[in-house]
């Protein structure tokens, strides 16, 4: 999946095991079907990474990034996105 990132932490790592996100410096990867790929990876996490373990704990890391995007219309897309994952966390 475009830009949609996935972290797996060490088995030291007691509590938080995975997570998926969209980061906001990616917004020339998203499209229509990202919000719906990222859930499917959240709720199906299993089909798509079959070694997979742990159980999706968390969505992040998401949020603005006015440091690196600097563009108006990037930033108010930047607040979409963000919106859009905050409902599916």
């Amino acid at each position: 999946m475009n830009a949609v990132h996935e972290y797996v932490l060490p088995p030291s790592a007691k509590y938080v095991a995975f997570f998926f996100f969209f980061h906001p410096t990616d917004l020339d990867k998203w499209n229509e079907s990202s919000i719906e790929n990222l859930r499917d990876l959240i709720l199906k996490p299993r089909e798509h990474i079959p070694a997979l373990q742990s159980k999706i704990v968390a969505v992040g890391e998401i949020g603005l990034d006015y440091y690196w995007v600097k563009e108006a219309d990037k930033r108010a897309q930047q607040h979409e996105v963000l919106k859009l994952q905050l409902k599916l966390a």
